[in-house]
């Protein structure tokens, strides 16, 4: 028999207000992406990628409700009067956004050609040894953890 001192007691058959989607938004604004689909219990995309390191069962642990009833996104949330307050638990599934940066940077390369020899002076130099001028361009690709703020090239 659990502790009623552990969970909340109520009146059966009563609602409260779902504040699921505010948390995801105020969650979403610290750099979390919500993965709809886990949530609902679906594989989603991200899941897949996780491949092994995904362990939750997601037919048992999500939040997709019953009937619109006690979903993520359904207007009220009911509960039950039981003495098992472990019997409605609602999971939500985030993971880290990820933004992608480019640094651009260009460099001019001035090559200078000279005679093995030295300079002749009074001679013109031929064009094929005149300096010439080259631009080089770098691109570097970095993946940023929005919520960490961690760089991986």
């Amino acid at each position: 028999m659990a502790d009623p001192q552990n969970y909340q007691n109520g009146i059966p058959n009563t609602t409260v207000t779902n504040r699921t989607q505010s948390v995801i938004g105020y969650l979403k604004g610290l750099g979390y992406q919500f993965d709809k689909e886990a949530t609902e219990g679906q594989q989603s995309n991200h899941v897949k990628s996780l491949g092994n390191k995904f362990t939750f069962n997601l037919s048992e642990k999500n939040f997709k409700g019953n009937n619109g009833v006690n979903a993520w996104n359904s207007k009220d949330l009911s509960f039950d009067n039981t003495e098992n307050p472990n019997d409605q638990n609602y999971y939500v599934y985030l993971y880290h956004a990820v933004r992608t940066d480019h640094q651009y940077k260009s460099v001019k390369e001035r090559v200078s050609y000279y005679y093995e020899n030295g300079p002749k002076q009074g001679q013109p130099v031929p064009d094929r040894f005149q300096p010439k001028d080259y631009d080089l361009y770098f691109v570097r690709i970095q993946d940023v953890d929005l919520v960490t703020g961690a760089k991986k090239d």
